[in-house]
């Protein structure tokens, strides 16, 4: 992640892909019942957790599919969204799942697919338990779709939904 964090991103690619390999090997000899029962057992302590193997999987994948995004490669970014979506929410995460559906919206919606991201989008909107920060920055990505589809009525409300939710936010009020 440090990569990651460094912009490194086409060294953090490759070193998400090796642990993706990792996984898949290291999963490919354990019995699920070994899985479950480890997950259970350990699902109590959120400092133990945070290390599971479950979530650095899903962490990995959430910062595979931004990498994939800040390369420009947004098929790639769509694939790692869906894969970041599955594993949160096998794990019974939903914020990492809203973040793994605006990372797919976001690249439907550079790849010019502008129903499809207003869909996605859609998923966190209408999820009462979203929260505001994900649902505003959903908002205001709805309201550049709308924008592409010159549907003016519509763009507008998004943006006023999304400067309701988070006020403060200088990026969307500008």
């Amino acid at each position: 992640l440090l990569l990651f964090q460094q912009r490194d991103l086409k060294r953090a690619i490759g070193l998400f892909l090796e642990v993706e390999k990792y996984y898949d090997k290291y999963y490919a000899h354990l019995d699920n019942n070994i899985i479950k029962n480890a997950f259970e057992q350990n699902n109590k302590d959120a400092f133990v957790m945070l290390f599971d193997f479950e979530s650095v999987l899903v962490m990995s994948r959430e910062a595979l599919a931004t990498s994939y995004i800040e390369n420009k490669k947004y098929d790639q970014a769509l694939i790692w969204s869906e894969k970041v979506i599955k594993q949160a929410t096998k794990i019974n995460a939903p914020r990492v799942v809203h973040r793994g559906i605006f990372i797919k919206a976001n690249s439907l919606y550079i790849l010019k697919k502008f129903s499809a991201s207003l869909v996605e989008l859609g998923k966190i909107t209408q999820d009462k338990d979203a929260e505001a920060e994900i649902k505003s920055w959903a908002y205001y990505f709805k309201g550049l779709n709308f924008s592409k589809q010159k549907n003016n009525k519509e763009m507008l409300r998004c943006f006023e939904a999304a400067f309701y939710l988070d006020p403060y936010n200088s990026f969307i009020r500008q």
